[in-house]
Protein backbone atom coordinates (compact mmCIF):
# COMPACT_ATOMS: atom_id res chain seq x y z
CA UNK A 1 0.00 0.00 0.00
CA UNK A 2 2.42 2.53 -1.08
CA UNK A 3 1.36 6.19 -1.12
CA UNK A 4 2.98 7.21 -4.02
CA UNK A 5 0.41 5.03 -6.34
CA UNK A 6 -2.12 7.95 -6.72
CA UNK A 7 -4.63 6.91 -4.95
CA UNK A 8 -8.39 8.34 -5.26
CA UNK A 9 -11.52 7.83 -4.40
CA UNK A 10 -14.30 5.55 -5.93
CA UNK A 11 -16.76 5.29 -3.57
CA UNK A 12 -17.68 5.37 -0.19
CA UNK A 13 -19.98 4.14 2.55
CA UNK A 14 -21.41 4.84 6.24
CA UNK A 15 -17.30 4.15 7.53
CA UNK A 16 -15.37 3.24 4.93
CA UNK A 17 -14.20 4.60 1.48
CA UNK A 18 -13.01 2.76 -1.39
CA UNK A 19 -9.70 4.12 -3.43
CA UNK A 20 -8.09 3.40 -6.71
CA UNK A 21 -5.09 3.77 -8.75
CA UNK A 22 -4.19 3.75 -12.15
CA UNK A 23 -0.79 1.58 -11.31
CA UNK A 24 -2.80 -1.06 -9.32
CA UNK A 25 -5.35 -4.02 -10.38
CA UNK A 26 -6.66 -4.12 -7.14
CA UNK A 27 -8.76 -1.68 -4.84
CA UNK A 28 -8.16 -0.33 -1.40
CA UNK A 29 -10.97 -0.07 1.40
CA UNK A 30 -9.91 2.04 4.06
CA UNK A 31 -11.87 2.73 7.71
CA UNK A 32 -12.58 6.78 7.78
CA UNK A 33 -10.19 8.44 10.16
CA UNK A 34 -13.56 9.56 12.18
CA UNK A 35 -14.65 6.28 12.57
CA UNK A 36 -11.51 4.65 14.12
CA UNK A 37 -12.86 3.71 17.36
CA UNK A 38 -12.19 0.25 19.08
CA UNK A 39 -16.36 -0.72 18.38
CA UNK A 40 -15.14 0.22 14.27
CA UNK A 41 -11.72 -1.07 13.80
CA UNK A 42 -13.22 -4.66 15.18
CA UNK A 43 -16.29 -4.68 12.93
CA UNK A 44 -13.89 -3.53 10.15
CA UNK A 45 -12.08 -6.15 10.77
CA UNK A 46 -14.77 -8.60 10.89
CA UNK A 47 -16.09 -7.74 7.40
CA UNK A 48 -12.26 -8.69 6.15
CA UNK A 49 -12.61 -11.94 7.95
CA UNK A 50 -15.59 -13.24 6.76
CA UNK A 51 -15.12 -12.42 3.52
CA UNK A 52 -12.08 -14.01 3.65
CA UNK A 53 -13.76 -17.08 4.67
CA UNK A 54 -15.90 -17.17 1.45
CA UNK A 55 -13.03 -16.61 -0.55
CA UNK A 56 -13.97 -20.71 -2.30
CA UNK A 57 -17.16 -19.15 -3.12
CA UNK A 58 -17.03 -17.67 -7.06
CA UNK A 59 -19.19 -14.68 -6.63
CA UNK A 60 -17.51 -13.62 -3.52
CA UNK A 61 -15.72 -10.27 -3.20
CA UNK A 62 -12.54 -11.35 -3.38
CA UNK A 63 -10.11 -9.76 -1.02
CA UNK A 64 -6.11 -10.33 -0.29
CA UNK A 65 -4.62 -8.63 2.55
CA UNK A 66 -5.50 -6.53 5.52
CA UNK A 67 -3.34 -3.90 6.85
CA UNK A 68 -3.89 -2.98 10.37
CA UNK A 69 -1.47 -0.48 10.35
CA UNK A 70 -4.20 2.07 8.22
CA UNK A 71 -6.96 0.26 8.93
CA UNK A 72 -7.49 -1.09 5.24
CA UNK A 73 -7.64 -4.42 2.94
CA UNK A 74 -7.16 -4.64 -0.57
CA UNK A 75 -10.30 -6.06 -2.76
CA UNK A 76 -10.77 -7.37 -6.30
CA UNK A 77 -11.29 -3.32 -8.22
CA UNK A 78 -15.17 -3.81 -10.09
CA UNK A 79 -16.14 -1.89 -12.49
CA UNK A 80 -19.59 -0.40 -11.12
CA UNK A 81 -22.35 -1.03 -8.41
CA UNK A 82 -25.62 -3.10 -9.43
CA UNK A 83 -27.04 0.08 -9.34
CA UNK A 84 -25.03 1.86 -11.56
CA UNK A 85 -25.59 -0.55 -13.96
CA UNK A 86 -29.24 -1.15 -13.70
CA UNK A 87 -29.85 3.11 -13.88
CA UNK A 88 -27.25 3.49 -17.03
CA UNK A 89 -28.33 1.71 -19.53
CA UNK A 90 -31.23 -0.69 -20.70
CA UNK A 91 -30.86 -4.57 -19.92
CA UNK A 92 -31.91 -7.33 -21.41
CA UNK A 93 -34.04 -10.05 -19.57
CA UNK A 94 -31.39 -12.68 -20.15
CA UNK A 95 -28.99 -10.59 -17.87
CA UNK A 96 -31.43 -9.32 -15.49
CA UNK A 97 -31.76 -13.79 -15.32
CA UNK A 98 -28.39 -13.72 -15.11
CA UNK A 99 -27.73 -11.27 -12.54
CA UNK A 100 -30.68 -12.68 -9.99
CA UNK A 101 -29.20 -16.23 -10.36
CA UNK A 102 -25.89 -15.76 -9.50
CA UNK A 103 -26.75 -13.23 -6.41
CA UNK A 104 -29.34 -16.29 -5.51
CA UNK A 105 -27.10 -19.07 -5.49
CA UNK A 106 -24.02 -17.37 -3.98
CA UNK A 107 -26.10 -16.45 -0.94
CA UNK A 108 -27.37 -19.86 -0.72
CA UNK A 109 -24.06 -20.99 -0.21
CA UNK A 110 -23.25 -17.81 2.16
CA UNK A 111 -26.94 -19.00 4.34
CA UNK A 112 -25.47 -22.56 4.13
CA UNK A 113 -22.23 -21.68 5.68
CA UNK A 114 -24.45 -20.18 8.36
CA UNK A 115 -23.67 -16.48 7.66
CA UNK A 116 -26.11 -13.90 7.05
CA UNK A 117 -25.22 -10.50 5.09
CA UNK A 118 -27.56 -8.58 6.38
CA UNK A 119 -26.95 -5.26 4.26
CA UNK A 120 -27.98 -6.34 0.57
CA UNK A 121 -28.87 -3.84 -1.72
CA UNK A 122 -27.72 -3.36 -5.39
CA UNK A 123 -25.19 -0.97 -4.29
CA UNK A 124 -23.23 -3.78 -2.37
CA UNK A 125 -23.34 -6.30 -5.57
CA UNK A 126 -20.66 -5.40 -8.03
CA UNK A 127 -20.11 -5.94 -12.16
CA UNK A 128 -17.02 -6.41 -13.44
CA UNK A 129 -16.28 -7.73 -17.26
CA UNK A 130 -13.35 -10.32 -17.61
CA UNK A 131 -13.09 -12.16 -20.83
CA UNK A 132 -15.99 -10.60 -22.71
CA UNK A 133 -17.82 -11.64 -19.60
CA UNK A 134 -19.93 -10.08 -16.98
CA UNK A 135 -18.78 -11.57 -13.38
CA UNK A 136 -21.44 -10.85 -10.51
CA UNK A 137 -19.66 -10.24 -6.86
CA UNK A 138 -21.58 -9.90 -3.63
CA UNK A 139 -20.01 -7.82 -1.26
CA UNK A 140 -19.89 -5.69 2.34
CA UNK A 141 -20.02 -7.92 5.12
CA UNK A 142 -20.29 -4.78 7.45
CA UNK A 143 -22.65 -6.02 9.94
CA UNK A 144 -22.66 -9.46 8.72
CA UNK A 145 -22.81 -12.45 11.29
CA UNK A 146 -21.46 -15.24 11.09
CA UNK A 147 -21.77 -18.05 14.01
CA UNK A 148 -17.59 -18.98 13.69
CA UNK A 149 -16.62 -15.80 13.53
CA UNK A 150 -18.78 -14.10 16.37
CA UNK A 151 -20.85 -11.02 17.15
CA UNK A 152 -22.04 -8.33 15.03
CA UNK A 153 -21.43 -4.46 14.67
CA UNK A 154 -23.58 -1.67 13.46
CA UNK A 155 -23.02 0.86 10.73
CA UNK A 156 -23.52 4.82 11.20
CA UNK A 157 -24.35 5.22 7.43
CA UNK A 158 -28.26 3.35 8.18
CA UNK A 159 -28.40 3.37 11.40
CA UNK A 160 -26.51 0.17 12.08
CA UNK A 161 -29.58 -1.54 9.69
CA UNK A 162 -28.84 -2.08 6.50
CA UNK A 163 -29.80 0.48 3.65
CA UNK A 164 -33.25 1.18 4.43
CA UNK A 165 -35.03 0.60 0.92
CA UNK A 166 -34.08 -3.32 0.91
CA UNK A 167 -33.45 -3.59 4.83
CA UNK A 168 -36.05 -5.93 6.70
CA UNK A 169 -38.36 -4.59 9.20
CA UNK A 170 -37.44 -6.48 11.81
CA UNK A 171 -33.80 -4.98 11.39
CA UNK A 172 -35.49 -1.58 11.37
CA UNK A 173 -36.09 -2.27 15.11
CA UNK A 174 -33.27 -4.24 16.63
CA UNK A 175 -30.20 -5.89 14.20
CA UNK A 176 -30.16 -8.52 16.48
CA UNK A 177 -33.14 -10.20 15.23
CA UNK A 178 -31.91 -10.95 12.09
CA UNK A 179 -32.85 -14.62 10.31
CA UNK A 180 -31.85 -15.74 6.73
CA UNK A 181 -35.72 -14.30 5.90
CA UNK A 182 -34.14 -11.06 6.69
CA UNK A 183 -31.60 -10.94 3.80
CA UNK A 184 -34.58 -12.89 1.77
CA UNK A 185 -36.09 -9.74 2.09
CA UNK A 186 -33.45 -7.74 0.70
CA UNK A 187 -33.25 -10.32 -1.88
CA UNK A 188 -36.44 -9.95 -3.19
CA UNK A 189 -36.02 -5.98 -3.27
CA UNK A 190 -32.74 -6.73 -5.16
CA UNK A 191 -34.95 -8.52 -7.75
CA UNK A 192 -37.54 -5.87 -8.02
CA UNK A 193 -34.90 -3.16 -8.97
CA UNK A 194 -33.23 -5.69 -10.94
CA UNK A 195 -36.36 -5.98 -13.31
CA UNK A 196 -38.50 -2.60 -12.43
CA UNK A 197 -36.13 0.06 -11.30
CA UNK A 198 -37.45 0.07 -7.76
CA UNK A 199 -37.46 -2.05 -4.65
CA UNK A 200 -40.64 -1.33 -4.08
CA UNK A 201 -41.81 -2.35 -7.52
CA UNK A 202 -43.38 -5.92 -8.06
CA UNK A 203 -44.96 -6.22 -11.33
CA UNK A 204 -42.75 -8.45 -13.03
CA UNK A 205 -42.52 -12.08 -13.76
CA UNK A 206 -41.51 -12.74 -10.51
CA UNK A 207 -43.60 -10.07 -8.75
CA UNK A 208 -45.70 -12.88 -6.04
CA UNK A 209 -42.67 -15.11 -5.12
CA UNK A 210 -40.84 -10.75 -4.18
CA UNK A 211 -43.60 -10.09 -2.73
CA UNK A 212 -44.23 -13.08 -0.40
CA UNK A 213 -40.00 -12.71 -0.18
CA UNK A 214 -40.98 -9.03 1.32
CA UNK A 215 -43.52 -9.81 3.53
CA UNK A 216 -43.70 -8.00 6.82
CA UNK A 217 -44.53 -11.39 8.39
CA UNK A 218 -41.41 -13.07 8.71
CA UNK A 219 -42.60 -16.73 8.50
CA UNK A 220 -44.34 -16.06 5.35
CA UNK A 221 -41.31 -15.03 3.57
CA UNK A 222 -39.06 -17.76 2.12
CA UNK A 223 -36.90 -19.42 4.86
CA UNK A 224 -33.56 -18.73 3.38
CA UNK A 225 -32.06 -17.93 0.01
CA UNK A 226 -32.06 -21.46 -1.53
CA UNK A 227 -36.09 -21.86 -0.83
CA UNK A 228 -35.99 -18.46 -2.87
CA UNK A 229 -33.92 -19.75 -5.67
CA UNK A 230 -35.90 -22.88 -5.59
CA UNK A 231 -39.11 -21.08 -5.90
CA UNK A 232 -37.81 -18.79 -8.94
CA UNK A 233 -36.55 -22.52 -10.73
CA UNK A 234 -39.66 -23.79 -10.45
CA UNK A 235 -41.61 -20.93 -11.25
CA UNK A 236 -39.33 -20.94 -14.62
CA UNK A 237 -40.38 -24.41 -15.49
CA UNK A 238 -43.62 -24.33 -15.07
CA UNK A 239 -43.76 -21.29 -17.55
CA UNK A 240 -42.52 -23.00 -19.80
CA UNK A 241 -44.58 -25.53 -19.88
CA UNK A 242 -46.16 -24.78 -23.15
CA UNK A 243 -49.47 -27.37 -21.83
CA UNK A 244 -49.58 -24.90 -18.98
CA UNK A 245 -53.27 -23.55 -20.37
CA UNK A 246 -54.73 -26.77 -21.64
CA UNK A 247 -53.91 -27.89 -17.69
CA UNK A 248 -55.59 -25.69 -16.37
CA UNK A 249 -58.54 -25.18 -18.52
CA UNK A 250 -59.00 -28.79 -17.04
CA UNK A 251 -58.87 -27.58 -14.39
CA UNK A 252 -61.59 -25.35 -14.27
CA UNK A 253 -63.83 -28.01 -15.93
CA UNK A 254 -63.24 -30.29 -12.93
CA UNK A 255 -63.19 -27.12 -10.44
CA UNK A 256 -60.15 -28.83 -9.01
CA UNK A 257 -57.20 -26.34 -8.76
CA UNK A 258 -53.36 -26.48 -7.91
CA UNK A 259 -49.99 -25.26 -8.44
CA UNK A 260 -50.48 -24.91 -12.22
CA UNK A 261 -53.63 -23.01 -11.49
CA UNK A 262 -51.45 -20.19 -9.19
CA UNK A 263 -48.54 -20.03 -11.89
CA UNK A 264 -50.65 -19.44 -14.58
CA UNK A 265 -52.71 -16.63 -12.94
CA UNK A 266 -49.71 -15.30 -11.53
CA UNK A 267 -48.50 -14.70 -15.30
CA UNK A 268 -51.61 -12.92 -16.66
CA UNK A 269 -51.98 -9.66 -16.61
CA UNK A 270 -54.90 -7.25 -15.20
CA UNK A 271 -56.48 -7.18 -18.61
CA UNK A 272 -55.95 -11.24 -19.83
CA UNK A 273 -57.58 -12.14 -16.51
CA UNK A 274 -60.17 -9.35 -17.06
CA UNK A 275 -60.74 -11.05 -20.49
CA UNK A 276 -60.63 -14.55 -19.29
CA UNK A 277 -63.46 -13.70 -16.63
CA UNK A 278 -65.32 -12.43 -19.62
CA UNK A 279 -65.55 -15.22 -21.43
CA UNK A 280 -65.23 -18.04 -19.16
CA UNK A 281 -67.43 -18.45 -15.70
CA UNK A 282 -65.50 -21.01 -14.88
CA UNK A 283 -62.27 -18.17 -14.11
CA UNK A 284 -64.62 -16.73 -11.49
CA UNK A 285 -64.86 -19.59 -9.19
CA UNK A 286 -60.69 -20.26 -10.13
CA UNK A 287 -59.85 -16.71 -8.95
CA UNK A 288 -62.02 -17.24 -5.86
CA UNK A 289 -60.06 -20.26 -5.16
CA UNK A 290 -56.21 -18.45 -5.76
CA UNK A 291 -57.41 -15.73 -3.53
CA UNK A 292 -58.82 -17.60 -0.73
CA UNK A 293 -55.62 -19.86 -1.00
CA UNK A 294 -53.37 -16.79 -1.09
CA UNK A 295 -54.88 -13.74 0.53
CA UNK A 296 -53.22 -14.93 4.19
CA UNK A 297 -49.87 -15.22 3.24
CA UNK A 298 -49.67 -12.61 0.16
CA UNK A 299 -52.49 -10.18 0.71
CA UNK A 300 -50.51 -7.71 -1.46
CA UNK A 301 -50.41 -9.06 -4.31
CA UNK A 302 -54.64 -10.50 -3.66
CA UNK A 303 -55.30 -6.78 -3.42
CA UNK A 304 -53.11 -6.23 -6.69
CA UNK A 305 -55.22 -8.64 -8.64
CA UNK A 306 -58.73 -7.19 -7.69
CA UNK A 307 -57.59 -3.71 -8.16
CA UNK A 308 -56.77 -4.89 -11.69
CA UNK A 309 -60.15 -6.76 -13.00
CA UNK A 310 -61.40 -3.74 -11.33
CA UNK A 311 -59.30 -1.16 -13.44
CA UNK A 312 -60.11 -3.33 -16.29
CA UNK A 313 -63.47 -5.19 -15.96
CA UNK A 314 -65.52 -1.98 -17.76
CA UNK A 315 -62.96 -2.08 -20.87
CA UNK A 316 -63.26 -5.91 -21.58
CA UNK A 317 -67.28 -5.76 -21.23
CA UNK A 318 -68.81 -6.18 -24.70
CA UNK A 319 -72.13 -7.61 -23.69
CA UNK A 320 -74.24 -6.77 -20.86
CA UNK A 321 -74.35 -9.97 -19.39
CA UNK A 322 -70.84 -10.39 -19.42
CA UNK A 323 -70.68 -8.17 -16.36
CA UNK A 324 -72.93 -10.66 -14.48
CA UNK A 325 -69.33 -12.33 -13.99
CA UNK A 326 -67.47 -9.47 -12.50
CA UNK A 327 -70.64 -9.42 -10.16
CA UNK A 328 -70.60 -12.62 -9.27
CA UNK A 329 -66.87 -12.43 -8.10
CA UNK A 330 -67.44 -9.16 -6.43
CA UNK A 331 -70.31 -10.26 -4.78
CA UNK A 332 -68.36 -13.23 -3.07
CA UNK A 333 -65.48 -11.60 -2.15
CA UNK A 334 -67.85 -9.48 -0.40
CA UNK A 335 -69.62 -12.04 1.39
CA UNK A 336 -66.36 -14.13 2.33
CA UNK A 337 -66.00 -12.25 6.06
CA UNK A 338 -63.89 -15.41 7.57
CA UNK A 339 -60.48 -14.42 6.29
CA UNK A 340 -60.84 -11.14 7.15
CA UNK A 341 -60.50 -9.55 4.23
CA UNK A 342 -58.91 -5.85 4.57
CA UNK A 343 -61.31 -2.39 3.54
CA UNK A 344 -59.27 -1.75 0.42
CA UNK A 345 -59.54 -5.15 -1.07
CA UNK A 346 -63.70 -5.42 -0.12
CA UNK A 347 -63.62 -1.34 -1.51
CA UNK A 348 -61.88 -2.88 -4.80
CA UNK A 349 -64.80 -5.55 -5.19
CA UNK A 350 -67.46 -3.16 -4.18
CA UNK A 351 -66.47 -0.83 -6.98
CA UNK A 352 -66.93 -3.52 -9.36
CA UNK A 353 -70.53 -4.26 -8.08
CA UNK A 354 -71.15 -0.84 -8.41
CA UNK A 355 -70.70 -0.67 -11.79
CA UNK A 356 -72.42 -3.52 -12.80
CA UNK A 357 -75.59 -2.79 -11.19
CA UNK A 358 -75.92 0.67 -11.28
CA UNK A 359 -73.39 1.55 -14.13
CA UNK A 360 -75.29 -1.06 -16.12
CA UNK A 361 -78.11 -1.14 -14.62
CA UNK A 362 -77.94 -5.24 -14.48
CA UNK A 363 -80.64 -6.28 -12.35
CA UNK A 364 -78.92 -9.70 -11.68
CA UNK A 365 -76.04 -7.67 -9.67
CA UNK A 366 -78.91 -5.45 -8.13
CA UNK A 367 -80.34 -8.60 -6.79
CA UNK A 368 -76.86 -9.43 -5.25
CA UNK A 369 -76.50 -5.98 -3.66
CA UNK A 370 -79.68 -6.77 -2.44
CA UNK A 371 -78.59 -9.84 -0.55
CA UNK A 372 -75.66 -8.40 0.65
CA UNK A 373 -77.67 -5.38 2.65
CA UNK A 374 -80.41 -8.10 3.81
CA UNK A 375 -77.31 -10.25 4.89
CA UNK A 376 -75.91 -6.75 7.15
CA UNK A 377 -72.85 -6.00 5.13
CA UNK A 378 -70.66 -3.31 7.15
CA UNK A 379 -72.46 0.80 6.06
CA UNK A 380 -69.25 1.92 4.54
CA UNK A 381 -69.08 -1.07 2.17
CA UNK A 382 -72.56 -0.81 1.43
CA UNK A 383 -72.41 3.04 1.33
CA UNK A 384 -69.55 2.85 -1.01
CA UNK A 385 -71.84 0.42 -3.51
CA UNK A 386 -74.80 2.58 -3.58
CA UNK A 387 -73.10 5.59 -3.79
CA UNK A 388 -73.37 4.93 -7.86
CA UNK A 389 -76.83 7.13 -7.20
CA UNK A 390 -75.35 9.93 -6.45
Amino acid sequence: MEQDNNWYQLGYGGFANVYGSDYEIYAKKQLKNDMRNKKNISRFKREYDITKSLEELDNIIPVYEYFPSNYSYTMLRCDKTLKEYLDKREISDEIKKYIVDKILFTMEQVHNRGILHRDLSVNNVLLKVENNELEVYISDFGIGKSSEIGSSYQTKFTNGIGHSDFTAPEQLIDLKSSSKASDVFSLGRIINYIYTGSAYNSSHKYGVICEKACSITIEFRQSDAGVLRREIEHRDQLNNDVNLKEKVLEQIELEKYDENASIYIQGLSSLELAENIRDNRGYVKLILWYIEENYRTNSNSILKLVSGINKDCAEVTKKYEEADRFAALAFQILCNSELGYDYELKANAADILKWAAFDLNRFYAQGLVDRLESGGIEPLILDRIKDATS
